[in-house]
């Protein structure tokens, strides 16, 4: 279980940092980030299933989720060039990716891949559920 998140500069998030628990209610108005918070662990998990992830990328788009391109990952408002991720697990497993365009011109921002320029993560990170086989996720598409 993840019981804390860190996103910098995704989508609607420009900082987001929450501890979790067993249960978490998301509320609030349209363009607030919940859809967003999710979608952090769903493209983890779809570059990690398109063995992106194990090759230091981030895949935009898949069976789980589409963003679209580079460019439509970033806050709107976010004055970075590069999109964090933390993740930790009430077991103590700790990851951290930051994430950025192949090259900081706007001739990448059409790609929908992100190269993972920094990241660190405990040995058995991947071996956390989110990752593997029995993962469940309920979509309303």
């Amino acid at each position: 279980m993840i019981k804390h998140i860190k996103v910098k500069n995704f989508k609607a998030l420009k900082l987001a940092e929450l501890e979790l628990n067993n249960l978490n209610l998301f509320a609030g108005l349209n363009g607030m980030g919940k859809s967003s918070l999710l979608q952090v662990l769903l493209l983890l998990r779809q570059s990690y299933l398109q063995n992106l992830l194990q090759n230091n990328e981030l895949g935009l788009n898949g069976s789980l989720l589409n963003i679209g391109l580079n460019r439509d990952a970033y806050a709107q408002y976010g004055e970075e060039k590069t999109i964090y991720f933390e993740l930790e697990t009430v077991e103590g497993q700790k990851a951290q990716w930051t994430f950025a365009a192949k090259a900081m011109d706007s001739l990448h921002e059409d790609e929908d891949v992100l190269t993972c320029v920094d990241s660190s993560s405990s040995e058995d990170f991947f071996n956390f559920s989110l990752f593997k086989e029995g993962f469940q996720y309920l979509s309303n598409r």
